[in-house]
C-alpha cells in the first residue's frame, strides 16, 4: 500500500502479478508449517501446491525450492525421507505436471525446450528467433549493477534504506539471540531471490516477485522497534 511499484506490479497484465499470488502463499504456508505442530502436514502439502503454481505461473519462482530446501534443513531435517515428504514432493511434481509433459513434448517433436528453458540453457531454436537474444548471463558485476539500477527505480529512497536497515537489524539480531521461522525464511528467500538476479538479466518487473519478502521484512522491523521502545522508553 506504501509502495506505488508494488501496487502497480500487482495490477499489471504479466506474469508476475499471478505469481506473486503464490510466492505469497507459499511463503506464509512454509512458516505455517515451521510453527505448526497440529496440522503441519497439512500447510506442507499446501506449500507444495502453492510453489508448484508460481513455477506454473513463471519460472522466475524457481528459487522458492532451495530457499526451502534450506530452511527445512535448518528446522525440519527430520522431515526427509518421511512420508509426509515424499507426499508433498509428489504434489508438486502433479501441479508441475503440465508444464513438464509440454516440455517433453516439445522437445520430442521440435528438439528443443519451450522458451524460458531454452533461454536458460543458452540454445537459440529458430521458433523462438524473436527472442533468440534472452539468455542466462554470468557477469554477476554487470547484473549487480542492474539489479542495484532496478531497485532504485521501483523504490523510493525512503524505502530503500527502510528494507537496509530491516536486513541489518534481522541479522545483528540472528547473530546475537538466534531467530524465528519467519525470520529465518525472509533471509534465506532474499539470498536465493539475490543470486538468481545475478545470473540472469533483470527486468525491473521482476522484482514484484521480492514484494512479499520485503512487507514481512517491514513489519519485523516495526515490530522491533516497537519492543526497543516499550523496553527503553
Amino acid at each position: 500500500a506504501i509502495s506505488s511499484f508494488a501496487v502497480s506490479e500487482a495490477r499489471s497484465g504479466f506474469l508476475e502479478g499471478v505469481e506473486l499470488l503464490f510466492v505469497t502463499l507459499g511463503i506464509a504456508f512454509l512458516v505455517f508449517f515451521l510453527e505448526k505442530k497440529e496440522k503441519g502436514n497439512f500447510y506442507l502439502y499446501l506449500y507444495a501446491v502453492s510453489i508448484g503454481l508460481a513455477i506454473l505461473s513463471k519460472y522466475t519462482a524457481i528459487f522458492l525450492i532451495p530457499s526451502a530446501f534450506v530452511v527445512l534443513v535448518i528446522y525440519k531435517k527430520g522431515l526427509f525421507g518421511k512420508n509426509a515428504f515424499f507426499i508433498a514432493l509428489a504434489l508438486l511434481l502433479l501441479v508441475l505436471s503440465p508444464v513438464v509433459i509440454y516440455n517433453i513434448m516439445m522437445f520430442w517433436t521440435r528438439g528443443h525446450f519451450d522458451a524460458a528453458i531454452s533461454s536458460m540453457l543458452g540454445t537459440r531454436p529458430d521458433d523462438f528467433s524473436v527472442i533468440c537474444c534472452r539468455s542466462v548471463d554470468a557477469n554477476v558485476a554487470k547484473n549487480f549493477n542492474t539489479m542495484a539500477l532496478s531497485m532504485k527505480q521501483s523504490f523510493s529512497i525512503s524505502l530503500l534504506s527502510a528494507f537496509a536497515l530491516g536486513y541489518i537489524a534481522i541479522i545483528l539480531r540472528w547473530i546475537r539471540r538466534g531467530v524465528t521461522p519467519l525470520t529465518a525464511t525472509v533471509i534465506i528467500h532474499s539470498i536465493f531471490l539475490a543470486i538468481m538476479f545475478l545470473f540472469g538479466e533483470l527486468n525491473s518487473r521482476y522484482l514484484g516477485i521480492g514484494i512479499p519478502l520485503f512487507a514481512i521484512l517491514l513489519s519485523l522491523t516495526f515490530e522491533q522497534a516497537r519492543e526497543f521502545f516499550r523496553r527503553y522508553p
